[in-house]
């Protein structure tokens, strides 16, 4: 258990509730691509097996897949570059584990080559070995990673362009794939996994840049799928996703346009699947800055329970945030967000393991990838005063009523607690030796304000962190 330090004294809380947490993504933290130019792709996951959302992206100049680790408060570091192929011109890709032996993998696009690359990892984020496996078409797009047939292994579907096909990828286990094709399409540019008629298995949907369209299937159970609904359109579509935007069980679909003929503005459109009436309902179209819309991503971004959205457009140095109101048909611009110069590619995932998800991008003009991380939703800890001398101290995020500790080191960086703590397998972004300095109970919102404490001499220049007592949540790391 831990017990309050005489560093601080008794912490009490001396103010009323705080209001209501208004989530806010935080300035661009850049991190430059180490050689050359053209950052393409960006995904999360965890390289090291350390419990941490690290980060990979692709990049030209030389063609290589580079690997970002965590440093454990939302920061990351180079850890390495693994070569592909000259000339292979790479895109997307995604993370995860793909041989079965519990560290996540890469699957990357090769579009001049019109191949998958999947590098395989050896569990301290070094990349050991790598396959290559050909799409059954030309120019991979897209691509999108589940266990469609539920047999424990993660399988990949890919959108091939110039051959209007997509390629239905079905892993042995071992991280061998054997490809089919899905046709039909008028360049297929993006694809989505989800559940669309919330049976409970994975179901997908492909976006076609030049008729418009939305492609809708559903899965039998077995990993058989049929064609569900052709959703007409009537600008060019690029990326597309899925989520339950009305909170009805069912996923509904998301995708990113520009062009059309009374509009050249990018376009977000949102339909809405009414399962009981087997139809896709209202249109509804929101209008966003830019002209080339590039990737599209449905995430609870606001921490609200309901699924948001986050859309980046290549033209501009800014994606914007559009914010449901929980009923899928209402959503408003609640911030439009500098980063990156031609942002590519985008990831919603909990980088700073707070709760709450934040966002990182890749841009080819900046040449850069962006990390943004989430402030004011989840559980975040802000001190302002002086030091030594008196200091206000907020806590939002935490359990309502529940307790949390405030504990502190006179240096950052990874620490992973031991069994007799109370939150075993935790990892700070602390360095031992790590003190224990608080306990507090939040209020029935979860916020917790601390008014004039006086800040010792003996903490300045350390750093403070929280832990959610109940859910081991933990917060960003605070230097005082």
């Amino acid at each position: 258990m831990f017990r309050t330090s005489s560093l601080l004294g008794v912490l009490a809380l001396l103010a009323p509730a705080a209001t209501a947490q208004q989530f806010s993504f935080g300035p661009q933290q850049s991190y430059a691509a180490t050689q050359a130019d053209d950052t393409a792709g960006v995904d999360s996951g965890d390289l090291n097996e350390d419990g941490l959302r690290d980060i990979v992206t692709t990049a030209y100049g030389p063609e290589r897949v580079d690997c970002w680790i965590n440093d454990c408060s939302g920061g990351f570091y180079f850890a390495g570059a693994y070569p592909l192929p000259v000339g292979s011109q790479p895109g997307r890709l995604e993370m995860a584990d793909f041989d079965g032996d519990g560290d996540d993998d890469v699957a990357v696009l090769l579009v001049a080559l019109d191949q998958m690359m999947v590098i395989f990892n050896d569990g301290t984020g070094a990349f050991e070995s790598s396959s290559l496996f050909n799409v059954t078409g030309s120019t991979p797009t897209d691509l999108a990673v589940a266990d469609y047939d539920q047999d424990g292994d993660m399988d990949v579907i890919v959108s091939n362009g110039a051959s209007d096909d997509a390629t239905l990828f079905t892993n042995d286990g071992a991280g061998v794939f054997t490809g089919v094709s899905y046709a039909g399409y008028l360049w297929p540019i993006g694809v989505a996994f989800g559940d669309v008629d919330g049976d409970g298995d994975v179901d997908f949907c492909i976006s076609n840049r030049d008729d418009c369209s939305v492609w809708i299937y559903t899965n039998d159970g077995q990993g058989v799928f049929t064609i569900r609904v052709k959703l007409p359109g009537d600008r060019l579509n690029y990326c597309v996703d899925l989520a339950d935007f009305d909170g009805d069980g069912d996923d509904d679909v998301v995708v990113a346009s520009t062009f059309s003929t009374t509009n050249l503005e990018n376009t977000v459109r949102v339909r809405l699947y009414d399962q009981v009436a087997d139809n896709w309902g209202t249109i509804y179209d929101y209008f966003l800055p830019g002209v080339a819309a590039r990737k599209v991503v449905a995430s609870d971004l606001d921490c609200d329970g309901d699924m948001d959205i986050a859309v980046s457009d290549l033209t501009t140095a800014q994606f914007d945030i559009l914010e449901n109101d929980g009923t899928g048909t209402n959503f408003v611009v609640a911030q439009s967000v500098a980063s990156g110069l031609g942002i590519t590619d985008m990831v919603a995932d909990d980088l700073d393991m707070d709760g709450a998800p934040d966002l990182a991008a890749s841009a080819a003009d900046s040449d850069d990838m962006s990390v943004h991380l989430n402030k004011g939703c989840g559980l975040e800890v802000e001190v302002v005063g002086t030091c030594p001398g008196p200091a206000d101290v907020t806590i939002n995020g935490a359990t309502p009523n529940g307790l949390v500790y405030v504990v502190f080191s006179k240096r950052a960086g990874c620490h992973t607690l031991g069994v007799r703590s109370p939150c075993p397998g935790v990892t700070l972004g602390l360095k031992p030796s790590i003190r224990p300095i608080g306990q507090l109970t939040a209020d029935a919102n979860g916020d917790v304000i601390l008014v004039g404490q006086n800040v010792g001499p003996g903490l300045c220049g350390g750093y403070l962190q929280i832990i959610d007592a109940t859910t081991c949540l933990v917060s960003n790391v605070v230097q005082l």
